[in-house]
């Protein structure tokens, strides 16, 4: 080994490489392909070395030791064994199903398709097939195969081994931000209508999700593309200026042994997206769009999606003794709500609470930005025969978050307690105003809210494994409140620290309306 690839270091922190290695590196854990990133984008330190952390996502899996290859291609340059914790057992990056899993380009873990059974891939395709009928004519819509799916059928005829989904896109003839989210809703409630399990993750790409035959979930994204100003825009990646002629008429290409719908001229569209070696396989190739896109893409679709997965990924790892724990906030609302009152667990987690309030006998209905996570508090409410409801609530969206609430107010008769522990300081300033918005919405007269929070200035980084925090100030809680028609009864230091950040707890109640 030369003393070039002898200087590569490889630890609990990350990997170091010499500033003048400039190559897309694969990266294995005890011969598992995990990762890939690019050296070229990695900053030159004054050491004169390139140094890549582990990324987030990984960290909850970094437990125990593994031997960590550096490849280039087919060439191994390096291999270190590394002990990230003491616990028993190697790092072991398989899922819950038994599947393989990897980070990919968006730092996002995924479960390739060469750590899948094949059947996943057929029920994809199988899919894919309904959604492009169901949208054609439904919505007058032609979807053709996108992004990582036509790489691999032009450069492969099938998927791309590191790839985990079906992409298909469509082009618009909407011109104006209001139309172009209004077609992405029209079409996710066609695809509703035909019995498919959608999620909405932004005004201009929503995801059907499946079960798959190896118990996991498989998914198909649907983008929608417009021409503005000239310039064809591809999600938050490409602005190019590329004719609609280069996409339409859409013919077909052989993907897994299918004849499905691609651009036109799909060599154009493929350039534009992954650069002129588009040919040339790299699982390190990142799309780096400019501000000028992406801030048009955040200011017209927006995002529903911004940290749902590392909250999943901490929730599905909390132990099942957890569920019988509540905290000690849900301890304290207990002791001060009416025998008869119904509760409205906003950010419910795990459902320990939601159980706990349940047990005590009140009617419960748990509500969660998450997805799934309820299923294990779901099992014990229906083999202890509790009066608990689940109900998912994007507080990133107003029309999610008002039309979850119309739900909600339906199903709950009885005096009404509003109970709120560790949300509003993990929403962002948008999502906030929502919470406003519910806040204003759901109690009637003598009605109860429960706020539990971290108060004071901002934290760069959460101290979980999760997702992100932002403490709030207090006094602008208090205006919320009072803004929503609450008088507050309640303001004090909360119980035990939560990761070593104090708590703020807030009880506050309804007031009768005023006359008009």
């Amino acid at each position: 080994m030369s003393d070039q690839v002898s200087s590569i270091q490889i630890d609990t922190a990350g990997i170091t490489v010499p500033a003048h290695f400039v190559d897309n590196f694969d990266v294995y854990f005890d011969k598992q392909h995990v990762w890939s990133f690019a050296a070229a984008e990695l900053p030159v330190r004054g050491d004169g070395t390139r140094k890549i952390s582990w990324p987030r996502a990984m960290s909850n899996w970094l437990e125990g030791p593994s031997l960590i290859s550096l490849r280039v291609g087919e060439r191994e340059l390096c291999a270190t064994e590394v002990r990230f914790t003491d616990r028993e057992g190697r790092v072991n990056f398989i899922d819950e199903y038994g599947i393989p899993v990897m980070i990919d380009k968006w730092g996002l873990i995924q479960r390739p398709f060469s750590g899948r059974d094949p059947a996943v891939v057929t029920q994809m395709l199988d899919i894919t097939e309904q959604i492009i009928e169901i949208v054609r004519e439904e919505c007058g819509v032609q979807c053709w195969l996108a992004f990582g799916s036509l790489l691999g059928a032009a450069r492969e005829g099938g998927v791309i081994a590191f790839d985990s989904d079906v992409d298909l896109a469509y082009l618009s003839d909407k011109t104006s931000p209001v139309e172009l989210n209004l077609e992405m809703y029209d079409i996710a409630r066609a695809l509703r209508r035909r019995g498919l399990r959608v999620l909405s993750k932004s005004g201009a790409f929503v995801t059907v999700l499946f079960d798959a035959p190896d118990g996991a979930e498989g998914s198909v994204d649907i983008y929608s593309t417009f021409v503005f100003d000239g310039n064809l825009y591809e999600t938050a990646t490409v602005r190019s200026p590329v004719p609609a002629s280069e996409i339409v008429p859409l013919r077909t290409i052989a993907f897994e042994g299918r004849q499905l719908p691609v651009p036109h001229n799909f060599e154009r569209l493929l350039e534009e997206s992954y650069g002129p070696n588009w040919r040339v396989p790299d699982p390190a190739f990142k799309h780096l769009p400019g501000p000028e896109i992406t801030r048009r893409f955040d200011d017209w679709f927006g995002s529903l999606m911004k940290q749902r997965r590392d909250w999943e990924r901490f929730v599905r790892r909390r132990p099942d003794e957890d569920l019988d724990r509540p905290t000690d906030f849900q301890v304290w609302v207990q002791q001060q709500i009416p025998a008869d009152a119904e509760v409205f667990d906003l950010g419910a987690g795990l459902g320990n609470n939601s159980l706990a309030f349940a047990r005590a006998g009140h009617a419960v209905v748990a509500a969660d930005f998450t997805r799934f996570t309820f299923r294990r508090a779901a099992t014990k409410a229906k083999e202890e025969k509790l009066t608990l409801r689940f109900i998912s609530i994007n507080l990133r969206s107003l029309r999610n978050t008002l039309s979850g609430m119309a739900r909600v107010a339906h199903w709950m008769a009885k005096p009404r307690v509003l109970f709120a522990a560790g949300v509003i300081d993990a929403l962002d300033n948008e999502s906030r105003w929502n919470f406003q918005q519910l806040l204003k919405h759901f109690g009637r007269p003598g009605d109860q809210a429960f706020l539990e929070f971290s108060p004071g200035p901002l934290a760069k980084h959460d101290p979980w494994k999760g997702g992100r925090r932002t403490p709030v100030d207090l006094s602008q809680v208090l205006d919320w409140l009072h803004a929503a028609g609450l008088v507050v009864e309640v303001s004090q230091a909360g119980g035990p620290a939560i990761d070593g950040r104090p708590t703020h707890r807030i009880r506050a109640r309804y007031a009768p309306r005023r006359a008009q």
